[in-house]
């Protein structure tokens, strides 16, 4: 049983109580008095369940427009909301120079709806010596296409998951689930080629990669320069938003690497220190988020930028870098790692800016991509290994809505090298 209320001043003695996970509100905005000059709140579902996702409109006057949500009192980043938890929450809509909107006060009780998804997870394993590209669903392996290289990157579109990988020195290949099209090739292997990223937008795939210092994209099949030849660039990962593409990696001038994106078809650095690098971005309500690190050599830490710049994270002494980067109900989640003085590698996972180290002591790690499921379950996935083994595991770890770890999930187990460097979440329940 769930009980939802809305409440809004303007019409006292308005509510509504509504059982079976159901919720009705009024139809259309609320209209108020024009001289009021006041925003007002209108939620996109009229019923609302525990774990659902609600898109707040913010209306002026009928029109729609651009301004800062608070829940709880806590602006969030857009205007989408998901509701995870039981609590009451009170939604207000503001805007320099308007009037705050009335609060819609929403109380929820009940449990999640049990929304069962899948877990994909890409990486590298060795099989007979050579490092081989795997896809576990469901912490069980899928295929391995046996070969010399890695799968490097999972985005999931339609329940099903699309997959980049490397064969180092020959081949770029970009998988729909296990059917494979390769993209690049290069059999008198004369350059160094990888591939870093996917994504997918409208039914279009779009991979990230490098052909020795040259960094490139492919839509579809159609190979796109990022640079030229004539200096050194690393692209590192590629977000699409509405067409535009935005990727970030890095350039080499002077012995150091320099933070690098591109954006609107243009590029610049994303940093003036020492030594610098993007590894991942990601966009929201036409804004990007990118992660990486910087600083002075054997001092960098890792950080996020945005339109406005710069922010470090708080981090220990010693190497730090952000490896992924998510933003996911009003929250920016980075995960990555950091090396101590001693060369000890944790895995690292910084939420709002707040530091959680993943490993223990005993253990080396580090976390490489992130995702979250539809019911709010946070994944992260990489590797880890005790301090007296020799090899890697591919690992991930999942935690609950509140940042609390939940389990730690080999995929491999530690006979032979193993890495998980993507992860992705889709909502099917079987395989594709």
């Amino acid at each position: 049983m769930k009980f939802f209320k809305l409440f809004n001043p303007i019409f006292l003695g308005l509510f509504v109580i509504v059982s079976t996970f159901s919720a009705c509100l009024k139809d259309g905005p609320i209209v108020d008095d024009p001289d009021l000059n006041r925003l007002v709140v209108v939620p996109s579902s009229n019923n609302i369940n525990l774990g659902d996702t609600v898109h707040f409109d913010i209306i002026y006057l009928g029109e729609i427009i651009e301004a800062d949500l608070y829940v709880n009192e806590e602006k969030i980043q857009g205007v989408d909301y998901v509701f995870n938890e039981e609590d009451t929450y009170e939604i207000i809509a503001k805007k320099v120079n308007y009037k705050n909107s009335y609060p819609i006060v929403i109380t929820i009780t009940g449990d999640i709806p049990n929304n069962s998804y899948n877990v994909y997870v890409v990486g590298g394993y060795v099989v007979d010596g050579n490092m081989s590209a795997v896809l576990w669903t469901n912490d069980s392996v899928d295929f391995i296409n046996f070969g010399n290289g890695e799968a490097t990157s999972v985005f999931v579109y339609e329940d099903v998951p699309y997959i980049t990988s490397t064969d180092y020195y020959n081949e770029i290949n970009l998988w729909q689930y296990d059917q494979k099209t390769n993209l690049y090739s290069d059999n008198n292997a004369t350059n160094f080629i990888y591939s870093t990223s996917i994504y997918v937008e409208n039914g279009i795939t779009y991979v990230a990669g490098n052909i020795a210092s040259q960094a490139l994209y492919w839509k579809g099949m159609t190979i796109n320069e990022l640079s030229d030849t004539s200096e050194a660039y690393e692209v590192l990962d590629l977000v699409v938003d509405n067409g535009e593409i935005l990727a970030v990696g890095n350039y080499y001038e002077n012995g150091n690497y320099i933070a690098n994106i591109w954006a609107n078809g243009d590029r610049w650095s994303l940093s003036n220190e020492a030594n610098s690098a993007a590894r991942a971005i990601t966009v929201l309500n036409g804004d990007y988020y990118a992660t990486g690190y910087s600083g002075n050599l054997f001092t960098e830490k890792a950080c996020i930028w945005d339109n406005s710049g710069m922010v470090k994270l708080q981090s220990p002494q010693g190497f730090s870098s952000g490896n992924d980067i998510l933003i996911y109900n009003g929250k920016t989640y980075v995960v990555g790692e950091h090396i101590n003085d001693m060369e000890w590698s944790y895995a690292m996972f910084w939420i709002d800016g707040n530091m959680k180290k993943i490993n223990d002591d005993d253990h080396l790690a580090v976390a490489n991509s992130i995702a979250v499921a539809p019911d709010g379950s946070i994944y992260i996935a990489g590797w880890i290994k005790h301090y007296s083994d020799q090899n890697r595991s591919a690992v991930y770890w999942k935690f609950d809505t509140s940042g609390n770890l939940v389990e730690e999930v080999r995929l491999t187990d530690g006979s032979k090298n193993g890495e998980a460097m993507g992860i992705a979440i889709g909502a099917s329940t079987t395989s594709p």
